[in-house]
């Protein structure tokens, strides 16, 4: 895959891009682990979709009153993590819900006059062969593990998302963030670790790693964003897939978040309208004065072959089922060349366009036990920071810089 412009920190950004260029990111193998985006292929399409409909064009929607500002096409996406061109909106949808559950344990804790603080961005890794990966059992034993040492170590609670590799550029070998190429060309490299995301604190690194041989961690802080920095480690996180196709999740609660101390106590559904960036009205489908060229993507019907085959202007002289077959698929996945515009004085306007929104309400099962877990850490942490300041002027006596 190569990706310019490079990322940087524009993630959702860039995955999305390559998405829509049907892109796919090459990764080593291991076992039973596939990466975000690897694709299906034992079960459906032959090109690692899950369905002939995934990533084509479906309509476009717009404002009455910015129409070629707000003019947005709409594509069809199956909102599976594997597939190879729908997996961006499993990572986002899947995003929304963590974050969902992050921030309302948080407001309920602040309403029983809890602090708890900001939510950190830690990455742990288990500096040991990769035994622990050959079977799905031995895996979830770790990972009960790692949330066990988080919980020992001060952090509240959170969500692990699990990484089997690691984004690094095929050129110079650096990760992402250091590779100064003209372009990036990414692949994903072995480097098994776990990001957590929660709530609390964490010891020292020195003193973490006197408690926990054999783990360490990289402490990112708080990002800008909680949907983005989920959203990336979702966007290429390590799946197990089962023998009959499907796949056990990435990412689990621990702590304070897990079902059983944070639970789901009412669930409201309600439909959102999608509205426009200028004037905020609400964005229609376009039923007529649209135009679409280049590479055109579309929305499988009831039509044959040879149909959709002439839709998109390919020949089918010569050619087996298969071979055309693999040639519609080819050209709906790599649309990068669409193109879609608006005849505005010919535009005519549908239905409004409205989204289902799942909202979950979370309480905190024993909120006194967690006021009480507060207080002692905040105890330990000033205990802590005065031992280490009173320890720094001993040693800055004894070099006479001090006093």
């Amino acid at each position: 895959m190569i990706v310019d412009p490079k990322p940087k920190s524009k993630a959702f950004d860039w995955i999305s891009t390559q998405m829509k260029k049907g892109e796919k990111l090459e990764f080593e193998r291991l076992g039973n682990w596939v990466i975000a985006g690897s694709g299906n292929y034992e079960k459906t399409q032959i090109d690692g979709r899950y369905r002939e409909s995934c990533n084509t064009y479906r309509g476009a929607i717009t404002c009455e009153h910015h129409k070629t500002e707000s003019l947005t096409p709409q594509f069809t996406r199956c909102r599976k993590f594997d597939c190879e061109t729908c997996f961006p909106a499993a990572a986002s949808e899947k995003a929304r819900d963590i974050e969902q559950k992050l921030l309302s344990f948080k407001e309920s804790a602040m309403d029983k006059g809890i602090d708890i603080g900001n939510y950190a961005s830690i990455v742990l890794t288990y500096k040991a062969p990769l035994t622990h990966l050959k079977t799905y059992d031995a895996f979830k034993k770790l990972r009960r593990k790692a949330g066990s040492i988080l919980k020992s170590n001060e952090l509240l609670g959170g969500v692990i998302i699990n990484h089997a590799w690691v984004l690094k550029c095929g050129h110079c070998n650096r990760k992402l963030a250091e590779c100064q190429c003209e372009q990036t060309k990414l692949k994903a490299t072995i480097n098994h670790h776990f990001h957590a995301i929660g709530f609390g604190f964490l010891t020292h690194s020195k003193e973490f790693q006197k408690r926990n041989p054999g783990w360490v961690y990289v402490n990112h802080g708080r990002r800008k964003s909680l949907h983005e920095t989920l959203f990336y480690c979702l966007s290429h996180c390590a799946l197990w897939r089962k023998p009959d196709g499907k796949l056990y999740p990435a990412y689990a609660y621990f702590g304070w978040l897990s079902s059983r101390k944070c639970r789901i106590v009412d669930i409201k559904t309600s439909w959102r309208a999608v509205r426009c960036g200028q004037c905020k009205k609400e964005l229609r489908e376009i039923t007529d004065g649209l135009s679409v060229s280049g590479d055109l993507p579309f929305f499988p019907d009831n039509t044959s072959l040879k149909t959709k085959a002439k839709k998109l202007g390919i020949a089918i002289e010569g050619k087996t089922p298969k071979k055309i077959k693999l040639e519609i698929q080819k050209r709906v996945v790599n649309n990068q060349n669409f193109n879609c515009s608006l005849d505005e004085s010919r535009v005519r306007f549908g239905n409004l366009v409205k989204y289902r929104i799942v909202s979950i309400a979370y309480e905190i099962a024993d909120v006194q036990d967690l006021r009480i877990l507060i207080n002692q850490l905040r105890a330990y942490r000033k205990r802590d920071r005065k031992r280490a300041i009173e320890l720094a002027k001993l040693a800055l006596k004894a070099t006479g810089e001090y006093g």
